[in-house]
């Protein structure tokens, strides 16, 4: 939920990288809208910000693949965009509340970018410890306070973050969070959520989603704010052939069905 903060406390020991495969290529990051709804799937706070833009501006964007075995989940490309004198972070967890959450960060120490896997239980200023999850492909860019990142997760499995769900089958809808934290030298802070996204299917078709908040103000001067978020996608209702797909086969038989009634 936008403007709500969950506070992780984060007690870091530095282990090895051997886990982290950084890209060779050194030209800047760039993260931008496009492809959004179509290729990847896009969450930004404020919603609908250009993340090309000099604007504050965070965004994250997300490309899945299975992976075989179906156990091993998906294997999940990103990118991050935020404004932080200290790190950005994409938060995953497999429940609102129980199990672990898995922070993926991307950091600055005085302008030098460094990217850290972190986990910690799913409560409020939960301790958080280092985690080898294998990240490839790592590339980030620092510029002032703005900070991107691509990097790719080669395999994520929400039953790993939950012992209540079976590891032998595939689980692939996480509850999402964007945030941010403070750097101190290679010290990560806590992690403040800043866009709580809810439940999302990272292995469905790709989307954009949409948030949107409304604030009422009652007569007697209370004040009443909801935040919703809305998922869609940009795909075609045709598949690759030209075939309609099933709900717009629906949708057309239901508008013949009520022309018929009409007229009778």
């Amino acid at each position: 939920m936008e403007g709500v903060f969950f506070l992780l406390a984060l007690v870091v020991c530095v282990h090895g990288t051997s886990h982290l495969s950084f890209s060779n290529d050194t030209s800047e990051v760039i993260v931008t809208r496009s492809g959004c709804g179509v290729k990847k799937s896009c969450v930004s706070s404020p919603s609908g910000c250009d993340p090309a833009e000099q604007s504050e501006c965070l965004f994250a964007s997300t490309a899945a693949r299975d992976l075989a075995p179906p156990a091993a989940g998906v294997k999940l490309a990103v990118e991050l965009r935020g404004d932080s004198a200290g790190y950005i972070a994409l938060g995953l967890a497999a429940d609102a509340t129980e199990g672990n959450v898995a922070l993926f960060v991307c950091a600055s120490n005085n302008g030098t970018f460094f990217f850290r896997t972190l986990q910690g239980n799913n409560t409020p200023n939960a301790p958080l410890t280092p985690t080898e999850t294998r990240v490839k492909g790592i590339r980030g860019t620092v510029s002032g306070n703005v900070i991107k990142c691509q990097f790719t997760v080669e395999s994520l499995n929400a039953a790993s973050l939950n012992a209540a769900q079976s590891r032998s089958s595939r689980a692939t809808t996480f509850f999402v969070r964007l945030g941010n934290g403070t750097v101190t030298g290679d010290a990560v802070g806590v992690f403040s959520t800043v866009l709580d996204l809810g439940a999302l299917d990272l292995a469905a078709a790709p989307s954009e989603t949409t948030t949107v908040t409304t604030t009422t103000v009652t007569p007697g001067g209370a004040t009443t704010t909801v935040t919703t978020n809305s998922t869609g996608n940009n795909s075609p209702t045709t598949d690759g052939g030209g075939a309609v797909r099933p709900h717009a086969a629906l949708l057309l038989l239901s508008v013949l069905t009520l022309s018929v009634l009409m007229r009778g």
